[in-house]
């Protein structure tokens, strides 16, 4: 009988043939003084497992040849678009200008024209890291918390932030507080498994500041109502504001017009909130003059025809008309 076998690897054998008969009796034969002998190299490589976009990768060569005939061409294929890489000799290196984990294959031939290949899957990942992050509101009270949020790019992320006042902190969305006001820059920079980074820095990116509240009113004495007054606004550091003009009326508005239409000693208050858990107050003082009355009257009820007495007390009055309702007055 005759049988075929591919060898597929070089190398020494020695074949064996094992035989049957019919009343299951057996025999072992082997030529142990004629070896097989299988040249040809064998192909095999490594590298390391990660590396950063445009950055060269080193492909260190573990081939060996058989006795007597060296290996004379290594043919790469590393996975992405290039074309196959054929050289006669290291180093051996290979530039990925996108990311992703890539397939690496190595044919090797020797000298008598043997050859050999490898297939490595998913050999090497190659990485581009990018910082990325943000906050709710630029603008916050001294000693307010600022909650900063990552969205980074990158595998398993080192962090590194810097929030310009000299405190610093590794955690991927770290809390702080700013204790002064001032303008600040905030940086952060990203480092990956494989050693790539990124860096990103938003100069004057926190503003912290409080607020002082301030107006300017060109009149604060009126001599008789109504009396319209209208304040500008002179606040700084400040998000809303709320007016009392001491009359029982407010207002939001930043810079309000408002009509006193009785008598009095009143208060103008303006107070100014800040961006966060912080506010500040200013307050001037009104007076509108004119007269004021209190007015009384008895009885409140009676019979047709009923004389009623009404008495008025007042404050900076020169003369009274009175109107009695029915149609009639009296000066």
């Amino acid at each position: 009988d005759t049988v075929y076998h591919v060898y597929t690897s070089s190398g020494t054998y020695i074949p064996l043939l094992i035989v049957q008969d019919t009343k299951g009796c057996y025999d072992t034969v082997s030529n142990t003084t004629v070896q097989l002998k299988i040249n040809g190299p064998v192909a095999a490589f490594s590298n390391k497992n990660g590396e950063c976009v445009n950055a060269p990768v080193l492909f260190t060569d573990e081939s060996y040849a058989g006795a007597g005939n060296p290996i004379t061409q290594w043919i790469w294929n590393y996975g992405d678009t290039s074309l196959n890489d054929t050289l006669t000799g290291g180093p051996f290196t290979h530039t990925y200008n996108a990311t992703g984990a890539y397939d690496v294959f190595l044919k090797v031939t020797d000298s008598n024209g043997c050859s050999d290949s490898v297939f490595n899957e998913k050999a090497i990942q190659v990485t581009n890291p990018r910082a990325l992050f943000g906050v709710d509101g630029n603008t916050y009270c001294a000693g307010s918390t600022v909650q900063f949020l990552d969205s980074s790019k990158g595998i398993s992320v080192d962090y590194y932030w810097k929030f310009g006042d000299g405190d610093t902190s590794v955690n991927p969305a770290p809390e702080h507080i700013y204790l002064n006001e001032g303008v600040y820059d905030v940086s952060l920079k990203i480092t990956d498994k494989y050693g790539c980074a990124d860096s990103l820095n938003k100069p004057k990116y926190i503003t912290i500041t409080d607020p002082v509240a301030g107006f300017v009113n060109p009149d604060t004495l009126f001599q008789c109502p109504p009396a319209s007054i209208s304040p500008q606004n002179i606040s700084t550091g400040y998000a809303s504001v709320l007016w009392d003009f001491g009359d029982g009326n407010t207002s939001s508005e930043i810079n309000p017009v408002h009509i006193y239409t009785e008598a009095g000693n009143f208060t103008l208050t303006l107070i100014a909130y800040g961006y966060g858990n912080c506010s500040d107050t200013f307050s001037k003082p009104l007076i509108l003059k004119g007269p004021e009355v209190n007015l009384r009257y008895n009885p409140f009820t009676g019979c047709n025809p009923l004389t009623v007495s009404f008495g008025a007390t007042s404050k900076n009055a020169k003369e009274y008309v009175w109107d009695f309702g029915n149609g009639v007055t009296k000066a």
